[in-house]
């Protein structure tokens, strides 16, 4: 099993490390995982194959975004259209 969890990026200033969170335990997490654009998450899903977080950029006029990833840990942008 596989936990991921999504939150706010560290610092004073907005930025897109430490956005994620994952865990195979539930106990012990592995901090420091990079998002593609989300410098605030909200949410965080899975469908057995896929993880989807939705979130903000802080620095484009706190514009939402998803991004998605096959193992938690390498995230991409997801497209809007």
């Amino acid at each position: 099993s596989k936990y991921v969890a999504v939150g706010n990026a560290t610092g004073s200033v907005p930025n897109t490390s430490t956005v994620f969170s994952y865990s195979t335990d539930g106990i012990i997490w592995n901090s420091g995982i990079t998002s593609p654009s989300i410098t605030s998450g909200y949410s965080v899903g899975w469908n057995g194959t896929l993880f989807v977080a939705g979130g903000n950029v802080a620095v484009v006029s706190s514009s939402n975004v998803f991004v998605y990833s096959n193992d938690g840990i390498n995230w991409s942008n997801a497209t809007n259209k």
